[in-house]
């Protein structure tokens, strides 16, 4: 028996698919406690495998998040491009014989700044060539796939592969789509939060409701937020069709597929990083904050995480805190390799253990710092030197009982703030902030929606 079990064919290795939606709310999802749920296919592709309930991104906007996932590391520094010290999750598992395949549609993750690294084939397009201008593809996710499909088709067999998909959707602009409009009807479009329009009215004044525009401007909030809503839904629908796809594809090769988000949206349920003034006061698009990039609200760094496929556990809900940065030694350990504990992230297997759960979880982006502790529920935000200059200030938050950060706790619990700055203010100093992030285009900042009033562009968040 054991020279037959020598005999065996070797487990085949499982192609890894990490799909990664841009701008995807955790609670968007049906799966997370969306209603009415703009996800069904999501849903359904979450029961199958295992759902992580509370995952965070180390940064709250595209290039410093996606440098810590494909890194396994913190940011105690502003890094808009992956470190020519450290190798990419790309490098790591095309050393351990993946064909690594990538296709995205966020102009922003380019190989000259390195997010190319490790992948045999990396696809960075807005619209294939092959399709002219004018013609509508209904929706960024089919742009990801026409230019994935070839490459994948295309592989060896007997190499498993390695495809990371980053997909557009939901990110601004949003887009309404004329055949949600039954099932996402706007009247059930999720209401502002009343404590946020108490806290909003106290800051700006007792009459600031008052009259029509404030009004039309909450009006405008929900639209959008209905938009949102639509694009998350065309998320929805592109995720299962590939899917799907890529399941009919090799069919002999066993497969896994990850679903995460580099970071939430605001989607005007915080208050804007500095408070409007004159003639903004009466106007709640200004007053409210929509995008991402500048502050750390849970909105922003809570994030979606599912997993399924093959040997996958099934139904299984890890309520544990874990980290965007915790799949690079994941994906190494699916790919068969032990991962060496030599980067910050820790690996997820085995999935129903509390393995990789962080006490502390860490978020940067350029203006401040946060560490959530889930033992104690409280969050800290201390601002750095850029930060300072533009207003901000330090203060302690629940992140459970205080999603949006409206109250400051620092004099209710001083010991339990002093105790969790110092453990902020140590990990902050690990290195400085800095950006090396220029865009000159202005038409791809209109296109990824950082305009301002009258569609003029604004700088991106790294250069706010």
């Amino acid at each position: 028996m054991g020279s037959l079990s020598c005999c065996q064919p070797a487990p085949q290795r499982p192609d890894i698919i990490l799909i990664v939606a841009d701008t995807l709310r955790r609670d968007a999802l049906g799966v997370y406690g969306a209603s009415p749920a703009a996800t069904p296919k999501l849903d359904s592709l979450a029961a199958q495998g295992v759902v992580f309930e509370d995952c965070i991104a180390q940064c709250s906007w595209t290039r410093p998040s996606m440098v810590s996932l494909f890194q396994g590391v913190h940011l105690p520094s502003y890094r808009d491009r992956p470190a020519e010290e450290l190798s990419t999750l790309a490098e790591e598992l095309s050393d351990e014989g993946y064909l690594c395949l990538a296709s995205g549609a966020n102009p922003l993750l380019g190989a000259d700044v390195g997010f190319a690294r490790g992948f045999e084939r990396y696809e960075l397009r807005t619209r294939p060539p092959e399709v002219p201008e004018g013609v509508p593809l209904g929706g960024s996710w089919q742009e990801v796939w026409l230019a994935a499909d070839p490459g994948v088709r295309a592989a060896p067999s007997d190499a498993p592969l390695f495809i990371y998909l980053h997909l557009m959707e939901p990110h601004a602009p949003y887009e309404l789509d004329p055949r949600w409009g039954q099932e996402l009807a706007l009247p059930d479009a999720r209401p502002l939060s009343l404590r946020l329009l108490a806290k909003l009215k106290e800051q700006l004044g007792a009459d600031v409701a008052d009259g029509g525009a404030w009004q039309e401007g909450l009006a405008r909030i929900q639209a959008a937020r209905h938009a949102y809503s639509h694009s998350v839904r065309s998320l929805d629908e592109g995720v299962g069709l590939i899917v799907d796809e890529l399941r009919s594809l090799r069919p002999e090769r066993p497969k896994i597929f990850l679903l995460a988000s580099d970071h939430g949206e605001a989607l005007f349920d915080v208050l804007a990083p500095t408070q409007p003034r004159g003639d903004a006061v009466r106007d709640p698009e200004v007053a409210l904050y929509r995008d991402h990039g500048q502050i750390l609200p849970e909105a922003l760094i809570r994030v979606p995480l599912i997993v399924f496929g093959h040997g996958i556990p099934r139904g299984l809900r890890v309520k544990d805190s874990v980290q965007n940065l915790d799949l690079f030694p994941t994906l190494i350990e699916l790919a068969g390799r032990d991962p060496a504990p030599t980067r910050d992230g820790r690996s997820l297997l085995p999935w129903s253990s509390a393995r990789a759960a962080s006490a502390l979880s860490f978020a940067s982006v350029l203006h401040e710092h946060a560490v959530r502790d889930q033992a104690s529920g409280l969050k800290p935000v201390l601002p750095t030197a850029v930060g300072r200059s533009a207003g901000r200030g330090p203060m302690l938050t629940s992140w459970v009982e205080d999603p949006a950060g409206l109250e400051d706790l620092s004099r209710t619990l001083p010991r339990e703030r002093e105790l969790l700055e110092a453990e902020l203010d140590s990990w902050s100093r690990r290195g400085a902030v800095s950006s090396s992030l220029r865009v000159s285009d202005p038409a791809v900042l209109r296109a990824l929606g950082y305009s301002g009033p009258g569609g003029d562009p604004l700088p991106p968040p790294g250069e706010r």
